[in-house]
């Protein structure tokens, strides 16, 4: 038995994205180390990182029993691509002549759809690790939990109800991809992903986590963690990112797996910077230190908005006051911060986004990225507005999605034309990435 594992490109094959990055598909890593455990011999093929044309692709395919596509990889499970026709493309013509089957956040949320118009053998809803190692292991698909299929008609669907337990994964094939092609503009080059945790305890209306996270919170051992992370520095990483929700969260069982990944990395004394993301109001400046002495270099906070009511109504749970506090805290230790606002969210006035375009120049921040807010399938913001979403009806008459694009271009320009971020950008690590980034984004289209 053969397995190829595909990653779908975010834009056309072959051409590059407006996005100057390129992250690991670390659950398709994860999915062929379960199955070597299984004596089960995997490839992945990772369009981002290694551009094809169909008829390259088609015949890489030849030699393999299955094909698992996903429609994005684990740096958008929490927020999926609006654009997959590439996806869509790339399974079909695949399913011609192999067994196809499909996974991802979009599969997850409307995988009748999917599995139409890609003519895939089954969608694997949720997140996909123990549902491969099933499908390839066993004979009967409709028998296993997480799969979608249609037979003659007849939906055949029953929920996953156990889900991928981190401390069970093996030490990770870093080999099977290339390394080197892996980048991130705020954190340079020898990039890759890693995760100390899945799911996320908060109930922000205009996430989707349940789509591929479920409902609970699990955390990786710390001692796991870092074994990870000291392979892959082996192989030429130098620096990384958490692609957990939040790696920092209001526990004592996180707390203690956080300052224990900390100190392991300290007593490691690799030459090893890493970022990750996390709330405003679950960080301390004790904590916070013990991050910084660990290698911790940059934050990523989802501020969404500037606006007292705004963040009440999307449940977000902060307060401006909590924001500036973390993001003081973390100067004040020489850790860059990024800060994400979305401006377009259901009942949001023109006052509440002129509020936020202020907040966010005044605050300390080192970067900061202006989106659209955008209801993504599995999102209570989603449920408010599904019958709305073709016109678009759910956005305020004074702030049309045209006056949006104005107000984010604005937005990118007020935070980025101040002479202290100038200077930041011409001090980032990708300096040309970054600098292209910004024209890009501060672009009305």
């Amino acid at each position: 038995m053969k397995v190829l594992l595909i990653n779908s490109p975010y834009g056309k094959l072959e051409k590059i994205r407006k996005y100057k990055r390129v992250w690991p598909p670390l659950e398709l890593l994860n999915i062929s180390a379960l199955l070597e455990k299984e004596g089960i011999e995997s490839d992945i093929v990772d369009l981002n990182a290694n551009p094809l044309n169909f008829g390259t692709l088609r015949k890489i395919s030849e030699n393999y029993d299955k094909i698992f596509i996903t429609s994005e990889g684990i740096d958008r499970w929490q927020c999926p691509k609006t654009d997959i026709k590439e996806f869509i493309s790339i399974s079909r013509m695949l399913s011609k002549s192999n067994e196809v089957y499909i996974m991802g956040p979009s599969v997850s949320s409307f995988p009748r759809k999917f599995l139409i118009e890609t003519q895939a053998r089954a969608a694997i809803i949720g997140e996909p690790e123990l549902t491969v190692v099933e499908i390839v292991t066993k004979n009967k698909v409709e028998d296993i939990d997480g799969v979608y299929t249609i037979r003659n008609g007849k939906i055949l669907y029953k929920p996953r109800t156990t889900f991928l337990d981190l401390n069970d994964l093996p030490l990770l094939p870093y080999e099977k991809l290339t390394l080197k092609r892996y980048k991130y503009e705020l954190m340079g080059d020898n990039f890759f992903l890693f995760e100390s945790s899945r799911g996320c305890p908060y109930s922000c209306k205009f996430c989707a986590k349940k789509v591929m996270y479920g409902l609970g919170y699990r955390m990786k051992r710390a001692d796991l963690v870092v074994r990870d992370i000291e392979r892959a520095y082996e192989l030429g990483i130098r620096n990384g990112y958490f692609i957990d929700l939040e790696f920092n969260v209001n526990t004592r069982e996180n707390r203690k797996n956080v300052k224990k990944i900390c100190k392991l990395l300290k007593e490691k004394r690799m030459d090893f910077k890493w970022s990750c993301q996390t709330r405003v109001d679950s960080l301390d400046i004790e904590i916070l230190k013990e991050m910084k002495k660990a290698g911790c270099d940059l934050i990523h906070f989802g501020i969404e908005s500037g606006s007292e009511r705004i963040m009440r109504l999307n449940g977000k749970g902060i307060t401006k006051d909590q924001v500036i506090k973390a993001i003081n805290s973390a100067n004040k230790l020489g850790i860059r911060t990024v800060g994400f606002f979305m401006f377009g969210y259901i009942g949001e006035k023109l006052k509440d986004m002129i509020d936020t375009i202020e907040f966010a120049s005044k605050l300390n921040l080192t970067y900061a990225s202006f989106n659209i807010a955008t209801p993504y399938p599995g999102s209570q913001f989603y449920e408010m507005v599904k019958d709305e979403i073709k016109n678009l009806k759910y956005y305020d008459k004074e702030v049309s999605i045209e006056n949006i694009k104005r107000i984010i271009s604005l937005a990118y320009k007020k935070f980025y034309f101040r002479p202290k971020s100038l200077k930041t950008l011409f001090l980032t690590p990708n300096i040309l990435d970054s600098i292209e980034l910004f024209l890009d984004f501060s672009k009305e289209e």
